[in-house]
């Protein structure tokens, strides 16, 4: 005989969708009082289902049931032998909060987020099997160590049975189709990887599968950099065995509230467990939430009931907390996690200004100083008084149960007639005693930080303004991020041993709206491509997110990523200035650049760029240790999109360490991309500077030329000329080459014309 086959299509995921804002919940927030406790210890859930032969009908979502066959007549079935089911469950975006989560975020009885992965709200609309799926958000898989991807920035996949997994991504950048895809699982408490890409994830979005070939808990991750997804699907064929209860996945559903909020339970999803060890997401239709007990109005902690058959009652509760004060939160806030659209709130305003509060967000603070959100429209606000010149208060009110909670910040109103002009020039300074901003002294306004000073100069005399202006920045440490966003500016301290600007910050760091700057934001200070002919000198640049080689290692972020520069700007010029950071310090992203005397600390990949040509001259490059004895770092990792004229090139630098990095562990560069152009010209190396060939099985130390993403150094543009010291070579290893005469000459002739741009 044949055993029948239930066809499970599980399609209704947009019925669940919860806010983008919602933060995750702890799944101690909910009371298992069922007697059929799940033996996961994690709660899993969602999207909608069908029963099998107990309920038959189809719901309103697009769940659907067909009977087929297959093997022998069910005359000839055990008694014991359960029916075969495939079951389809859809992942998409929007089924989360666009965060990164730091705990296991589960979206259904299938997929998983692991800490470390990210949602935001970038996306674009995709369209598999004749449905198309709107612009959602994406899910941000950044590479993954294959040795601790069960752990962290990966997909979980629990299949109940064989099947195959099916997801639309692409690259994560535009120009790097490098980056891999991969599965992997835990063998003998081992993680192991089952499957890499061969190739890249695509520039485009492309739909990718991979065979499961049994239950069992599995990983997609990125070994390389990292990609984005839109939509993910698993088909599976399970036995399912006897129905034994059902099991609550209450991650994205917010259990904090303050009086007068509004209760959305859409985000809560049940799945019914069985014998075997599977679960089936429940359509929404077939449990129900019992909300009568909660009191939105009243502070208090609630019982919410999620009720399904006859199984016990689960329990979720919900606080509704006594709000204590309010916090305006208007510092950085991203257009898009690591984006350049940033979008700050102005401290300072030129007389009859416009103040522009769009970007000003509110929170109600609550018994324990914890902040919730509250929506705009529940706060009052004075606006600012641009019609008078000095310091003005801008002041929000929030009214609830009978009190009112306020917050305020200043702005300063400054008389832009009282910026002058010198000889071409509009000079302001910068000095962290000052007491009123825009005050006159001498013949310049003077401002407590840079970005308050940029500011006035781009509001007064306009973003486009061609006048060359200067910011003097007096000795002191500035604890600012600064973001320079004008043309024609020089930010000019008085030595890079006195200047500092610092700011602590890497890829995994938030900023004031939610959003992780990625490594493009970490920058401490960011030169954006409107800035053209920026220059800065005499002064220090310190992403001071680690302190210590200890601090960087005992990290928990899982991107340690931190710039003390980001710059696109072109024309960017630097001169006796002090880069500090660990793990790509300086990032010379765009354009021409040119860097003169300057100092520049890191240990990996510390100088790295996309899509730039850069002149160093006459610069300390001085690598930390990182505590290897085999792997003493990278100086410099390019990616252009094609060969560049000069890419990065040194010239009569000099290549230091701290006195503990082990010799001949250092590579002078590996290609992050296959075009990568990297010189060094008469520079003298000490004796951390690897001579090894690429290749050179005979030693694990590194590489003097390394390879990266793939990416050979012997396929890339490597080379240099003249080289000194103890890590100097006479002649080329494998992965770059020594220049002749001829060819120095060109580089030289090059190098002259490029100079003459600045």
């Amino acid at each position: 005989m044949k055993k029948s086959v239930l066809f499970l299509s599980t399609l209704a995921l947009l019925s669940l969708c919860c806010c983008g804002n919602n933060p995750v919940v702890p799944a101690s927030s909910i009371d298992e009082s069922s007697a059929q406790a799940s033996s996961n210890p994690e709660k899993t859930k969602s999207e909608d289902v069908k029963e099998s032969s107990k309920e038959g009908a189809t719901s309103a979502a697009e769940s659907s049931v067909e009977e087929s066959s297959l093997g022998e007549s069910s005359s000839e079935r055990s008694s014991d032998d359960d029916d075969l089911v495939t079951i389809k469950t859809i992942a998409t975006p929007d089924m989360a909060p666009a965060v990164k989560f730091d705990a296991i975020q589960n979206l259904n009885s299938v997929f998983a987020l692991m800490p470390g992965t990210q949602i935001d709200n970038t996306g674009e609309a995709v369209t598999i099997d004749g449905k198309t799926y709107p612009k959602q958000g994406r899910f941000k898989l950044n590479g993954e160590s294959a040795s601790t991807f069960a752990t962290k920035k990966s997909i979980r996949i629990t299949a109940n049975g064989a099947g195959t997994l099916r997801f639309i991504a692409k690259s994560a950048n535009s120009s790097d189709a490098s980056r891999k895809w991969a599965i992997g699982t835990v063998k003998d408490g081992e993680p192991t990887t089952l499957f890499k890409s061969e190739d890249g994830v695509a520039l485009v979005s492309t739909t990718y599968t991979y065979e499961i070939k049994e239950a069992g808990t599995y990983y997609l991750f990125s070994p390389v950099n990292g990609f984005n997804l839109y939509y993910l699907d698993f088909v599976q064929r399970v036995k399912l065995g006897e129905e034994t209860g059902f099991e609550v996945n209450a991650t994205s559903f917010i259990t904090d509230y303050i009086p007068g909020d509004s209760l959305d339970t859409s985000s809560i999803r049940a799945a019914a467990t069985f014998s075997s060890g599977a679960k089936v997401d429940l359509d929404p239709s077939k449990f129900t939430i019992d909300a009568s007990a909660v009191n939105m109005n009243t502070p208090g902690t609630y019982d919410l009931l999620v009720k399904y058959k006859d199984y016990a009652t689960k329990v979720i509760k919900v606080t509704v907390f006594s709000v204590t004060g309010l916090k305006i939160h208007a510092g950085i806030k991203q257009e898009s996690a690591g984006g350049n659209k940033i979008h700050r709130t102005y401290r300072v305003l030129p007389l009859n200004g416009t103040f522009d509060a769009s970007y000003i967000s509110y929170k109600a603070v609550v018994e324990g100083g914890k902040e919730l959100p509250l929506d705009p429209s529940k706060v009052s606000n004075s606006g600012v008084d641009s019609t008078t010149a000095g310091k003005k208060s801008f002041t929000a009110t929030f009214h609830c149960l009978g009190n009112d909670y306020t917050d305020s910040f200043s702005v300063t109103v400054i008389d832009a007639s009282t910026l002058e002009k010198s000889e071409g020039v509009y000079a302001v300074s910068v000095d962290s005693s000052i007491g009123n901003e825009g005050e006159k002294v001498g013949s310049s306004l003077a401002f407590s930080c840079v970005q308050n000073a940029h500011d006035f100069l781009k509001l007064a005399l306009g973003a486009n303004n061609d006048d060359k202006k200067v910011i003097n920045v007096k000795a002191g440490t500035y604890e600012e991020k600064d973001y320079i966003e004008i043309p024609n500016l020089s930010l000019l301290g008085e030595g890079k041993d006195v200047t500092e600007i610092k700011f602590a910050a890497d890829a995994d760091t938030v900023d004031d709206g939610g959003a992780a700057y990625s490594t493009y934001g970490s920058g401490t200070l960011m030169v954006l491509g409107a800035a053209t002919s920026f220059h800065a000198e005499k002064l220090a640049l310190n992403n001071s997110k680690f302190t210590s080689m200890k601090e960087y290692k005992n990290s928990k972020d899982g991107n340690k990523q931190a710039c003390a520069l980001t710059c696109d700007a072109d024309l960017a010029s630097f001169s006796e200035v002090k880069f500090l950071g660990y793990q790509d310090t300086l990032l010379v992203n765009k354009n021409s650049q040119y860097y003169v005397n300057c100092e520049i600390i890191g240990m990996t990949d510390f100088i790295f760029g996309q899509d730039s040509d850069a002149l160093f001259e006459s610069c300390t490059i001085r690598s930390l240790d990182r505590g290897s004895s085999t792997n003493g770092g990278y100086i410099c990792a390019p990616k252009p999109a094609a060969k560049k004229e000069l890419g990065f090139t040194f010239i009569n630098c000099s290549l230091l360490a701290e006195s503990t990095v082990t010799e001949g562990t250092v590579s002078l560069a590996r290609p992050w991309g296959s075009a990568a152009t990297v010189n060094y010209v008469n520079c003298a190396m000490a004796n951390h500077i690897s001579k090894k060939a690429q290749g050179d099985t005979s030693s694990s130390k590194n590489a003097r030329w390394e390879a990266m993403s793939g990416n050979l150094p012997d396929k890339a543009y490597f080379a240099e000329y003249g080289s000194t010291g103890e890590g100097a070579i006479v002649a080329a290893v494998k992965g770059g080459s020594i220049l002749d005469e001829e060819g120095y000459l060109a580089l030289t002739a090059k190098v002259t014309a490029f100079k003459a741009k600045f």
